[in-house]
């Protein structure tokens, strides 16, 4: 039996069933998921066992004594008689309290001051009711904890994408959109600070400040969106980090990578990108091309031929797909797993990609992977294939 039916026979709630589980008044059988989240199986007896437990809760027994009855029936008298002593002490403190509240309305006082006079001496010592206290103070405090992790989690957040870079990264690239989505994320500080300052002027308070406020809100629902954009691409055009990727790039552990790319770069005439997104959408995308004298050029032929041939079954049973096409002025060995080539994507891909060009005897690999959603475009849509 699940947890909604329980609720619903007991008329108790999931927070107070959960509760009574952690507090070991009973074990009904769960499975657990990979993320520690349990599902409840009860049983007939666990029912039952919950709606003794909420008699004897609404009586005023503690859970701990519940336990302890449970756990050993011969202490069932002696808890019996603490609750009743428990009972009749609080009833005749409220027994006290009501023949002051009669005697008081029997003399009609006329202010409230002379009516807190009557009542001030039977409740001396006695401590506010603690509703009073969390009600004055939590709300507060949750108010400003809230706003306070609104303004500062998103550049807390910057600062930390900014060292983790500088720390993992090889490449960190700076641009314009990075610089304008840092001080994105930074304006609800910037409302935070205006906001009470502007409060203080009463000319200009009802139209600046609900503007400001207005620019709070939607800053603070942005900007963490916009943090998670920044200083989190890893890019390189530099031949001589040809083959040195980012330490946690997948590429690091594929098969197809280490063997479809040449061990050895040329830099006479080459290209060569290394770029990797890992934020929203985790893509990468590597790309070396370069001529060849006409002798390295037939060998490369035959040597990336035959690495794609070596892995290409293991790849072919993982759903992959494996063709030879011609694409402008190249003859391209595909293996892929995604949308149809050459064309844009909404989907995730997988490819890697050998191609060459017999007039101008230029060869070009390409090794490309996006897990999330297709955000970033296979990156060979950018090349020129003529």
């Amino acid at each position: 039996m699940k947890i909604k039916s329980v609720c619903e026979q007991t008329n108790l709630t999931d927070r107070a069933i959960r509760y009574y589980i952690e507090e070991g008044l009973l074990a009904p059988a769960f499975t657990e998921n990979y993320l520690g989240r349990r599902t409840f199986d009860f049983s007939q007896t666990d029912v039952e066992r919950l709606r003794e437990i909420a008699v004897l809760r609404k009586f005023g027994f503690s859970v701990s004594e519940i336990r302890t009855m449970y756990a050993r029936p011969d202490s069932i008298c002696d808890t019996l008689s603490a609750a009743k002593d428990r009972k009749e002490s609080a009833l005749t403190e409220e027994q006290e309290l009501l023949q002051v509240l009669t005697q008081a309305e029997v003399a009609q006082p006329e202010s409230v001051c002379s009516l807190v006079s009557f009542l001030a001496e039977p409740v001396k010592g006695d401590p506010l009711p603690a509703t009073d206290e969390s009600r004055v103070s939590f709300p507060r405090f949750l108010r400003a904890a809230g706003l306070f992790l609104a303004a500062w989690l998103p550049p807390v957040l910057c600062i930390a994408a900014f060292l983790l870079k500088l720390y993992r990264y090889h490449y960190p690239v700076f641009s314009g959109l990075h610089i304008l989505l840092t001080l994105l994320s930074l304006l609800p500080s910037a409302f935070m600070i205006l906001l009470p300052r502007l409060s203080c002027k009463k000319k200009r308070r009802p139209i600046a400040t609900a503007f400001i406020l207005v620019g709070c809100i939607i800053s603070i629902v942005f900007s963490p969106i916009l943090s998670l954009g920044i200083l989190v691409r890893s890019e390189t055009t530099d031949l001589r980090h040809y083959r040195e990727l980012d330490p946690d790039c997948l590429a690091n552990r594929s098969e197809l990578y280490q063997n479809l790319f040449p061990k050895w770069p040329h830099t006479v005439d080459a290209h060569y990108l290394y770029r990797r997104l890992p934020a929203i959408d985790y893509t990468y995308d590597i790309y070396a091309e370069w001529p060849l004298e006409e002798a390295d050029f037939r060998n490369e032929i035959v040597r990336a031929s035959a690495a794609l041939s070596v892995i290409k079954e293991s790849y072919l049973a993982r759903g992959y797909s494996f063709v030879t096409i011609r694409h402008g002025a190249f003859t391209c060995l595909v293996l892929y797993k995604g949308d149809a080539l050459f064309a844009p994507v909404s989907d995730s891909y997988t490819y890697g990609m050998f191609a060459y060009n017999e007039t101008d005897r230029r060869v070009r690999y390409l090794y490309c992977e996006s897990l999330e959603n297709g955000a970033d475009q296979p990156y060979f849509l950018e090349l020129d294939w003529i």
